[in-house]
């Protein structure tokens, strides 16, 4: 498998902790708009076209149009991507939209999305949370001990957040939609709540999104104390109303891709691994 050329393309800090892990496992790596890499070409198409892997950020693109590179002033469009002339290649990348596995399937490129494989999401989601406790203390004069906090959703995030919480001393509360979950939630010594319908907003020191839909309305936020942090760790456009929480002059803070600016390093290094399994796995 070391005779695979890599191209890596875009991305945070992660992607350039990636090269590094590549190459020390052996690997021909080249890359194009990644940060801090002296070795660094802009030519992408010419080193996608060269490479055998391709890999594509996390997430994938943040307005749907552009390959996503935040450090790097050039644009990469998707469709200039995801055609002809990549045919017969491998492409990582996550958080990927349906319409783009089905143009990739018309052009015969195997295109895998990181974030629907288990080994990784669950990973991802420990750094995450981890992220948002860090996010928490570093932008509130407060504590989490003893801490009143509400965790919206219960997913994979939620859960290991909520988690981490109370292993803290913080009073949880988890807003969930079915109460299903309810049982679940009190064994992590936590409350749950109806999220819907949520009680006492005013009394909350932080408040954690975890839901990729719009939860906190204007209503809502209205009953937010103004002494509360709220951070938002759902993908675009998030769970908050961000325009009401401004007007309202809230502590809003929408935490978006954690993993690769709290722990570069660690999530580089489970993409790596995620990668190379794949490729075992693929005979690639």
């Amino acid at each position: 498998m070391n005779n695979q050329r890599f191209a890596i393309i875009g991305g945070d800090l992660r992607y350039s902790y990636l090269c590094d892990f590549l190459r020390a496992d052996g690997f021909e790596v080249y890359a194009s708009g990644v940060l801090n890499r002296s070795d660094c070409c802009f030519d992408a198409d010419k080193i996608m076209r060269s490479s055998d892997i391709i890999l594509l950020p996390i997430p994938l693109s943040r307005d749907g149009e552009t390959l996503w590179m935040p450090y790097c002033e050039h644009t990469i469009r998707l469709a200039d991507i995801f055609n002809p002339n990549l045919t017969g290649k491998t492409i990582f990348a996550g958080a990927v939209a349906e319409p783009l596995l089905k143009t990739s399937q018309k052009y015969n490129i195997k295109l895998i999305d990181l974030l629907k494989i288990e080994e990784l999401t669950l990973k991802n989601a420990a750094l995450t949370a981890e992220g948002a406790i860090y996010i928490a203390v570093k932008n509130s004069p407060g504590a989490l001990f003893h801490a009143k906090c509400l965790v919206l959703g219960f997913g994979r995030i939620g859960k290991i957040l909520a988690g981490e919480l109370t292993a803290l001393h913080a009073d949880v509360i988890v807003g969930v939609r079915n109460a299903a979950a309810y049982e679940k939630i009190s064994a992590l010594g936590c409350t749950p709540d109806q999220i819907y319908n949520l009680r006492d907003l005013q009394s909350y020191d932080y408040v954690f999104n975890t839901v990729p839909s719009l939860i906190l309305n204007r209503p809502a936020l209205e009953q937010i104390s103004k002494d509360c942090l709220l951070i938002d760790l759902a993908s675009m456009p998030g769970g908050i109303d961000f325009d009401a929480a401004n007007d309202l002059h809230l502590d809003v803070i929408h935490a978006l891709s954690l993993p690769g600016k709290t722990a570069p390093k660690a999530a580089a290094a489970m993409i790596r691994n995620t990668v190379c399994n794949c490729l075992k796995e693929e005979h690639l």
